[in-house]
């Protein structure tokens, strides 16, 4: 009965850490690995067979799946009122160029601190 146990544990830590606000470092290297995800994901979306190692995945060339936790951050580097906005705990898909353009955002503040 133990062992049942530690799948539901190691969920909810991931639920939780994905759930935590990220620090502008964090969240600049997460949108950047994330893009560069989307970038191969559109390189592969030519033919059959890319498109459907992009849909075992889940991956999406055109949006980035994010929980309601990371949207609000991403959208809060651009200037958005996210006010109630979203739920922490959903999972929503931002459009490619928003992500783009938080990404541009966070360099110019990464670059401006050095």
């Amino acid at each position: 009965m133990r062992f049942i146990t530690v799948p539901s544990t190691q969920f909810a830590f991931e639920q939780r850490l994905s759930l935590a606000p990220r620090a502008q470092r964090e969240l600049l290297v997460f949108l950047d690995l994330r893009l560069k995800i989307a970038e191969q994901a559109k390189s592969k979306s030519t033919g059959f067979a890319g498109r459907l190692f992009n849909v075992l995945p889940g991956e999406n060339p055109d949006y980035l799946r994010l929980s309601g936790r990371e949207l609000k951050d991403v959208l809060q580097v651009i200037g958005a009122d996210v006010g109630d906005l979203t739920e922490i705990d959903v999972c929503y898909d931002l459009r490619v160029d928003v992500a783009r353009e938080a990404l541009k955002v966070l360099e110019q503040a990464e670059a401006a601190s050095d």
